[in-house]
């Protein structure tokens, strides 16, 4: 290769090195972990009780996120299903690169069925879901040990 065509590719090379960030991809937001639970503790900043079937005497169901990514303050949004339907949204700060964050529903006794909850980005874009059922109280058999609760 001659000295001008080496020239040549060295300045074309330097042109583009400070425009390379432009191609760089965007830091990506995850819910990294979504669960529905019976409670949680504030302090701890845990779920408590974590389930996939609650009864319908149920005061109120927990969603839990932690959500990874956000290099800068953002939102996100749970959006609670009944059977298709929504029954509410909650638009939730998300403060560091690592937040734990929740919103919880209250439960009708009628509300029976199947529910979901999508974690939605500030831009509307689904992070992830999780659904759960609510059945009569008295069809469960409450005195059997919760299988996820149990220690090995």
């Amino acid at each position: 290769m001659s000295t001008v065509c080496r020239i040549l590719v060295w300045a074309c090379l330097a042109a583009a090195i400070p425009h390379l960030s432009l191609f760089a991809q965007e830091p990506v937001v995850e819910a990294a972990e979504i669960v529905v639970a019976a409670g949680l503790d504030p302090a701890a900043r845990q779920p408590i009780a974590p389930a996939a079937v609650f009864p319908d005497d149920i005061d109120r169901v927990f969603c839990y996120t932690r959500i990874r990514g956000a290099e800068t303050p953002t939102t996100v949004t749970h959006v609670w299903y009944l059977e298709g339907e929504t029954m509410a949204r909650v638009e939730l700060p998300v403060r560091s690169p690592d937040w734990r964050t929740w919103s919880s529903k209250r439960i009708m006794t009628v509300w029976r069925g199947n529910w979901q909850v999508k974690i939605l980005d500030d831009e509307g874009l689904v992070l992830g879901s999780t659904g759960f059922r609510v059945v009569p109280s008295d069809s469960l058999d409450r005195s059997a040990p919760d299988p996820e609760g149990a220690e090995e």
